[in-house]
């Protein structure tokens, strides 16, 4: 399938595949894709998970990977950024009622933090990508574990 999608001429193709791993149905889609992206909550369960994710993948050197960091969880953005030595390339708001609006499929009428956030975070990741900066490569961080931000301080 990755095969496929790749082959579509004139077409990004954004693809949910959902908590990859090593024995993932959607691997193939990951491992054609030109850039993937692993989204995160701030919370050790699943900052140990996506590092325990990607210690399995074995994606082309050329692939450029980065982490969105769910902005809700017990440790700040910073915190998720030094357990990895992926980019974090960006940050989403929690907004559950929106989350589920969407999953849905309910129209909301008001904007929601969600949304403007997704919106803010597409741009910059098009910018991101379409940048010449050195492609980034899969692994992690050292294995420290996380002390949780000081009061105060962004999430």
């Amino acid at each position: 399938m990755g095969e496929t999608l790749r082959a579509i001429p004139d077409f990004d193709v954004i693809a949910d595949c959902g908590r990859i791993d090593s024995s993932s149905p959607a691997l193939p889609v990951v491992r054609e894709a030109d850039a993937v992206i692993f989204v995160v909550r701030p919370s050790l369960q699943d900052i140990v998970g996506l590092r325990g994710r990607l210690e399995t993948l074995d994606l082309p050197s050329t692939t450029r990977a980065g982490i969105v960091v769910v902005k809700e969880g017990p440790h700040c953005v910073e915190d998720v950024a030094a357990a990895f030595t992926l980019p974090v390339v960006g940050t989403l708001e929690w907004d559950p009622r929106a989350a589920s609006a969407i999953n849905d499929g309910r129209r909301q009428l008001r904007p929601s933090n969600l949304i403007r956030t997704a919106e803010a975070l597409a741009a910059s990741l098009l910018s991101q990508l379409n940048d010449q900066d050195p492609l980034f490569r899969v692994s992690t961080g050292p294995e420290a574990a996380l002390d949780p931000c000081a009061a105060g301080s962004p999430h």
